[in-house]
């Protein structure tokens, strides 16, 4: 049944997604992105490898599960597309429900998401006070907000070990009751993915931290590179562009460099998904030899 459901939902967000990818195709002038041979090289090449660095960073962040190289980087293919195009981040919902479907703990696949995001929120942060400042731009007031959640979400990973430990002995002490039972195995949870989450940043924090930076800047290689070539200014058009990799607004280089990303690794996933299918025909053929 679960997996049934699993698949019923996949196919359902994987079809609004290509139904929001068509429109964006069909409304948006994507023509810049074939004004020279040049710049498609240059956004193809970005969106390559920052996705590269990107799946390798959270497929560090869920080295502890040992899940399946192959079966990771097919996941990632599909969801990355989702998170791109569903808008206000409703995509890290698929990303949370896939990852927690393989790895068998929800709330470990909604922590490492949460990492995930947290990491390369501050790497953000750190690439518009080192780039955008620098050129005599103004923080976008969306920074603000950024910074507000990235200090909420360090208040609660200093504090959530005392508030569980706290509540778990108030609850213990009280008399017994279904709803005491249910708190206390949320609580025991919320504890557990605590700690992995806690390997995982005393571990690997720094070094996902780095690989944000290094995609951020590559971003941001590939748009000076394609500003340069437009004759565009480069301090105004980065600060729409990061703006829009934050607020989920649409930049014609944001857009360009996502109808690729998306269309790269869909592509990729469906070819993925035939090579395995095939795979797996003939292991079942040479078992029934």
């Amino acid at each position: 049944m679960k997996q049934k459901t699993y698949k019923l939902v996949n196919i359902l967000v994987l079809l609004l997604t290509v139904l929001l990818l068509s429109r964006a195709l069909l409304h948006r002038d994507f023509s810049f992105v074939l004004h020279s041979p040049l710049i498609f090289l240059i956004m193809l090449g970005t969106a390559v490898l920052v996705h590269a660095i990107k799946a390798f960073r959270l497929y560090l962040e869920l080295l502890d599960r040992k899940l399946p190289f192959g079966l990771f980087l097919r996941q990632y293919c599909k969801i990355t597309p989702v998170s791109m195009i569903l808008p206000l981040k409703a995509g890290d919902l698929f990303r949370c429900y896939c990852y927690g479907y393989y790895i068998g703990d929800w709330m470990y696949g909604i922590a490492v998401i949460l990492l995930d995001r947290f990491v390369d929120t501050a790497a953000l942060m750190t690439v518009l006070i080192l780039f955008v400042l620098p050129l005599g731009n103004a923080m976008p007031a969306v920074s603000f907000v950024l910074l507000a959640v990235l200090f909420a979400l360090s208040f609660i990973y200093f504090a959530l070990p005392g508030l569980c430990q706290y509540w778990n002995r108030y609850l213990i002490a009280g008399r017994g009751s279904k709803r005491k039972l249910f708190a206390l195995t949320v609580l025991a949870r919320l504890q557990a993915a605590y700690r992995d989450i806690h390997r995982v940043v005393q571990g690997k924090f720094l070094l996902s931290y780095m690989l944000s930076v290094a995609a951020w800047l590559i971003e941001i290689g590939g748009l000076a590179l394609t500003a340069s070539i437009l004759r565009a200014d480069l301090g105004r058009a980065m600060s729409a562009y990061l703006l829009g990799a934050m607020w989920g607004g649409k930049t014609d280089y944001l857009s360009g460099i996502i109808l690729i990303g998306t269309v790269s690794l869909l592509l990729f996933y469906l070819g993925a998904l035939i090579f395995v299918g095939r795979k797996e025909r003939a292991d079942e053929a040479y078992r029934n030899l």
